[in-house]
């Protein structure tokens, strides 16, 4: 059985035999970060601007409900909602990074930047530095633009049969 809980028609979604309508970033709180690269790491505080729509739940509330039907849901919450989930993995990220505000400081204001004191990150700086004393792990050492490996394994594998997936799109002409 395949579950997919979304809020688009996605390429997964619709070969889900199960598909559950998520709260889009509007309808609830959350955080988004980008650390990932450059020199200045930021987090934006994303405060829910409306009500979910129609009977829209969020993931948290789906599964909690599904841990309160399987009889685990204070193992699962651990006695805290979405919100306080949130606050509590904020304060823990706040002992990681101290410059970070308080919660409510940081959700008024809705971002935090922050440079990076080791400097700009450069991806594979030792390869790019000296490329014959630090080969990637690709076959020819190198960044491959294309790969005969990855070639001959999409010319050559075979999807094993074990069921037929129909796309929902296929069954809902109104989607």
């Amino acid at each position: 059985m395949i579950v997919v809980i979304d809020c688009h028609m996605t390429s997964s979604a619709k070969y889900a035999d199960i598909l559950l309508p998520d709260c889009t970033a509007s309808e609830q709180m959350d955080f988004a970060l980008d650390a990932s690269c450059g020199n200045m790491s930021y987090v934006i505080f994303a405060d829910q601007a409306i009500k979910p729509r129609f009977e829209c739940k969020t993931i948290y509330e789906m599964t909690t409900e599904l841990a309160k039907r399987m009889g685990v849901e204070q193992r699962f919450t651990e006695g805290r909602t979405q919100e306080e989930w949130l606050r509590h993995l904020y304060e823990q990220s706040r002992k990681a990074i101290p410059a970070l505000p308080p919660f409510d400081e940081f959700r008024k204001q809705g971002i935090f930047k922050q440079l990076d004191p080791q400097g700009h990150h450069v991806a594979y700086k030792a390869f790019r530095e000296d490329p014959a004393a630090n080969p990637l792990t690709t076959p020819s050492g190198k960044i491959e633009i294309y790969s005969a490996q990855l070639a001959e394994i999409a010319a050559t594998w075979e999807l094993k049969r074990r069921g037929c997936y129909r796309p929902a799109a296929d069954l809902q002409p109104w989607v």
